[in-house]
């Protein structure tokens, strides 16, 4: 994703600030090794200023980890729901250049 680097904390980023704007879909679900449920999340609208109007990530992908150990149902995360975060346990901004995120929490589907 381009641009995180604006949003970056200490290990984390301003999560409320980074997501403004934006609205997410479900692309996949799976069940990690440790057994939490990880939801892959695609933007499909960024009204983020990052002031260059050349960027956007609209169409950029990252995985969401369900931190409810209880939650086992991939079927609650059909493919492009919209959803919205509801929780942050964790926001993490990887990669070699800075350009990946990875989180942690809680989202809900968004009924429409």
């Amino acid at each position: 994703m381009k641009k995180l680097s604006l949003f970056k904390e200490p290990v984390q980023i301003q999560v409320e600030k980074f997501f403004h704007g934006k609205e997410l879909v479900t692309t996949g679900a799976k069940v990690n090794p440790d057994g939490l449920v990880v939801v892959q999340l695609a933007i499909i609208r960024d009204d983020t200023d990052y002031g260059d109007p050349t960027v956007s990530n609209v169409f950029e992908k990252f995985n969401f980890t369900i931190t409810n150990s209880n939650e086992k149902d991939l079927n609650k995360y059909p493919l492009l729901k919209k959803v919205k975060i509801v929780k942050v346990d964790k926001a993490t901004v990887y990669g070699d250049y800075g350009n990946n995120l990875s989180m942690a929490g809680a989202i809900s589907i968004v009924n429409e």
